[in-house]
């Protein structure tokens, strides 16, 4: 596990806050609209960007550039998907000769997990995780207080 550091807003609340030590801010464009899946997605990750995009979006965290790790994300948990429906549809193990060993699909569906985990908390998606994720600011140029903020 990744060791999180504070978020600004966490550390003008404790009243720890240094501008010196301020991380500085993406210079890439936030997504503010859900975007639609990505036509080449497959069956089995499509619904998983559908039941994602919405809640990442929502914490104003996904740039344009973390899109494409979104469809990683939503590409793994198909895949993960799709062997568990392997395992629930020929079991856990498989007969090779007069030995039983475990089901391809249990490798498969390890990996992807590991991964997926990875990616959701690269993305904010844990409890723990969500804590540590700095949300994008509100730039509203008709607002004449928002620099204040910072």
């Amino acid at each position: 596990m990744p060791n999180y550091r504070k978020t600004d807003r966490a550390k003008r609340t404790a009243g720890t806050f240094r501008q010196d030590r301020t991380a500085r801010k993406s210079r890439s464009r936030r997504v503010v609209t859900i975007p639609d899946p990505p036509a080449h997605l497959t069956e089995l990750a499509r619904p998983e960007w559908l039941r994602l995009a919405p809640p990442i979006c929502a914490q104003r965290t996904l740039a344009e550039t973390d899109l494409r790790s979104l469809e990683l994300l939503c590409e793994v948990l198909g895949t993960a998907n799709q062997a568990q429906a392997t395992l629930a549809k020929e079991g856990l193990t498989i007969r090779s000769g007069d030995s039983v060993r475990a089901h391809p699909a249990v490798k498969i569906l390890e990996g992807a997990r590991a991964q997926a985990t990875r990616l959701l908390i690269e993305f904010g998606c844990t409890p723990r995780a969500r804590g540590h994720v700095e949300p994008a600011a509100d730039a509203d140029p008709a607002n004449p207080f928002a620099e204040l903020s910072k």
